[in-house]
């Protein structure tokens, strides 16, 4: 099986191009309201890396074995071919 994991690499850019603006409004939050923004943000943006990933390897992945995969996991994968 040839699997370029196109899904993947297309979410993983756009997980990776919005990280500052993540990264950002962890730094500057004030209270428990803007943690709970930041979290929702970073759950999303992982949620559409997963479901991308998952898309790619779902003849041989399960769709909960993905939902654990941290995205940093995703992406050395991506990058290095090595879990």
């Amino acid at each position: 099986m040839n699997n370029d994991f196109a899904n993947a690499r297309a979410a993983l850019k756009v997980w990776e191009a919005d990280e500052p603006r993540r990264d950002k409004l962890l730094r500057e939050a004030d209270t428990d309201e803007d943690v709970i923004e930041w979290q929702n943000e970073e759950n999303a943006a992982a949620r559409k890396l997963q479901d991308a990933f998952h898309e790619d390897t779902k003849a041989y992945n399960s769709i909960d074995a993905v939902r654990h995969m941290h995205p940093r996991t995703i992406q050395k994968f991506l990058t290095t071919g090595r879990f």
